[in-house]
C-alpha cells in the first residue's frame, strides 16, 4: 500500500507568496502580538499611590479589580479625612454666607472634607457605594462633593440625615455595614474588644474625643508644631539635668499621633505622646487663645481645649488610661506573634489580668 503523507489530505501551498500576501501576514502578526505588550503598560497594578484628600483621590472603581480590597484596607486603616482648619472657606454660592463646621465630624463620624474642592464627602460610600453614576444625586457624596451648607442644620431635612436615609436598606446603610465588617476583620480581636469596651464608658469616650480635638488643633498650625518641639526639647533638657531622664532617651523628641479606629496601639501612642508633651501643649494652646490675628472661633476652640486639658477629669483619665493601655498594648503585640504557643499565651493573659487588678487598687 502506498504510504499516505500530509500532502494526500491538503494541497501544497505556494512556496513563494506574493508581496501583498506577505504584507497581509505581517500585519496580522503585528496585530496579534499587540495584546501581549499590554501587561507591561499597566504600572498601576504593580504600584498604587494613595491620596487621602477626597477631592483629589481616584474613585474605587478606577483601581484594578484585584487591588480594590487592598485599597479599601489602606483607607480604612487611616480613617476618614477630617482636617482641622482655622477657617473653612465659604461656599461658592453667593446667596448665603455659610461654611463647613468642624463639629460636624463629631456628629457624623463618616463625614470627610476636602480643602481642595472645599466640599464634603461620605467615607464609607466612597469605599462601598453601589449607586449607579449618572443618576441625579447618586454621586453627590462620593464624586462631586456636597457644599450646600444651608441644608445641613435643617431639622429632619438635614442633607446629611437625608444622605444616610431612614431605612436599613439605604445605600449609605449598606456601605456602613460593609465598612464595619471589613474594619472588624482587619483588627486583632483583643484590640477591637478593648476599643469597643472603652467606648462603652461615657467619660472615657468623651476623653478620647477631646484628645483628638486637641491634637487636631495643635497639628493644624505649622508654627505650633515648631513651638511645641522647642518646648519639648527644653523640658527634656531640664529632666536630664535633674537626673529624671536617661541621657540615652534625651534625643527622643516625638510628635502627636491621632488614634486609629482599629488599632489599640495607636490609642496608647496618642495618649503617651499627649502626656509626654503636656506642658508644651498647654503653652501652645494659651498662645493660640490669645492670638488676636486668629478668628474669634479659633481662639475660642483653643481656649475650650485648654480648659478641657487642665480639668481634673481629663488629667485623671489621661494617667489612668496610660497605665492601663501600657499593660494591654504589650499583651496585644505579644499575642500577634506567630511563634507564641498556647501555654505561654495563657500565662501572659493571666499575668496581664493580675497587673490590671493591681492597677485597679
Amino acid at each position: 500500500m502506498k504510504r499516505k503523507t500530509i500532502e494526500s489530505f491538503f494541497n501544497k501551498a505556494d512556496q513563494h507568496p506574493s508581496s501583498q500576501e506577505t504584507s497581509q501576514v505581517q500585519d496580522s502578526l503585528e496585530q496579534n502580538e499587540m495584546p501581549a505588550q499590554e501587561p507591561s503598560q499597566q504600572p498601576k497594578i504593580e504600584s498604587i499611590t494613595y491620596e487621602r484628600d477626597p477631592g483629589k483621590r481616584p474613585q474605587i472603581d478606577e483601581y484594578p479589580p484585584n487591588r480594590r480590597d487592598q485599597v479599601r484596607r489602606f483607607y480604612i486603616s487611616k480613617g476618614p479625612f477630617q482636617p482641622y482648619m482655622d477657617e473653612y472657606p465659604y461656599a461658592a454660592n453667593a446667596n448665603h454666607r455659610r461654611r463647613f463646621q468642624y463639629h460636624w465630624f463629631k456628629k457624623f463620624p463618616w463625614l470627610e472634607f476636602s480643602p481642595t474642592s472645599e466640599r464634603a464627602y461620605c467615607f464609607p460610600c466612597f469605599l462601598f457605594s453601589t449607586k449607579p453614576r449618572g443618576r441625579c444625586g447618586s454621586d453627590t457624596f462620593t464624586v462631586k462633593g456636597f457644599q450646600n451648607w444651608k441644608k445641613v442644620n435643617n431639622g429632619k431635612d438635614c442633607a446629611f440625615l437625608t444622605h444616610m436615609g431612614q431605612a436599613s436598606t439605604s445605600a449609605h446603610s449598606f456601605a456602613m455595614l460593609c465598612y464595619d465588617n471589613l474594619k472588624n476583620s482587619m483588627g486583632h480581636p483583643l484590640q477591637l474588644a478593648l476599643i469597643a469596651a472603652s467606648r462603652e464608658v461615657g467619660d472615657v469616650h468623651n476623653f478620647f474625643q477631646d484628645a483628638i480635638f486637641i491634637i487636631n488643633i495643635i497639628s493644624g498650625y505649622t508654627e505650633c508644631k515648631d513651638e511645641l518641639l522647642a518646648k519639648q526639647a527644653k523640658e527634656i533638657s531640664r529632666e536630664v539635668d535633674l537626673g529624671e531622664l536617661d541621657t540615652r532617651r534625651a534625643n527622643q523628641i516625638g510628635a502627636f499621633q491621632k488614634p486609629e479606629d482599629i488599632k489599640w496601639s495607636s490609642h496608647y501612642k496618642s495618649i503617651h505622646s499627649l502626656e509626654k508633651m503636656f506642658g508644651g501643649t498647654v503653652s501652645v494652646l494659651r498662645t493660640l487663645a490669645r492670638d488676636r490675628l486668629l478668628s474669634y472661633h479659633s481662639r475660642g476652640d483653643a481656649g475650650g481645649c485648654l480648659k478641657k486639658l487642665l480639668s481634673f477629669d481629663f488629667v485623671f483619665i489621661l494617667h489612668i488610661m496610660k497605665e492601663i493601655m501600657m499593660i494591654t498594648d504589650l499583651l496585644c503585640h505579644t499575642l500577634q506573634q506567630n511563634s507564641l504557643d498556647a501555654l505561654n499565651a495563657a500565662h501572659l493573659v493571666s499575668t496581664t489580668k493580675q497587673l490590671l487588678q493591681k492597677a485597679a487598687r
